[in-house]
């Protein structure tokens, strides 16, 4: 149930309230029908515990730097640290570019990028055209899912 899944998700917050962006428990609900409607369409287990940062572009150039040596501005960084039975993510949504990118609501947005972040711990790819393309479909099938849930 919904209620389980948020229990699952822990929320922290450097940028929201300079955004003043949706609500944290909305948001909270939203990343729990997102991980019911992945669950439904692939089949895949999920962690109990996914830590989401809500973070802005300094705190994503920070994060590409430590790990990839490069001080980029990303949308979203996932990690996966395990496999098997217990996994635990961390997935980092910058909600600076989200604002910038949507294309519907900003909410609607940040949802989709925690989508695309449990799709690459989930081993998706998106380092080729033709991958990119994939998954970007399959996040947007899974944002649809929950919409008209």
């Amino acid at each position: 149930s919904s209620q389980t899944l948020s229990k699952r998700a822990r929320l922290q917050f450097d940028a929201i309230k300079k955004l003043r962006t949706a609500d944290p428990a909305r948001l909270t609900i939203r990343f729990d029908k997102a991980l019911l409607e992945t669950k439904k369409l692939l089949g895949k287990p999920l962690p109990k515990d996914i830590l989401i940062v809500l973070g802005s572009d300094s705190g994503m150039k920070r994060l590409k730097h430590l790990f990839w040596g490069k001080p980029a501005v990303s949308d979203v960084v996932s990690f996966n640290y395990g496999k098997g039975q217990s996994p635990q993510w961390e997935i980092f949504i910058n909600l600076e570019q989200a604002k910038r990118q949507a294309k519907t609501t900003f909410a609607d947005e940040i949802v989709f990028l925690f989508i695309h972040g449990v799709l690459h711990n989930l081993s998706y790819d998106d380092d080729t055209p033709r991958k990119r393309a994939h998954m970007l479909e399959l996040g947007s099938r899974i944002l649809a899912s929950c919409l008209s849930a």
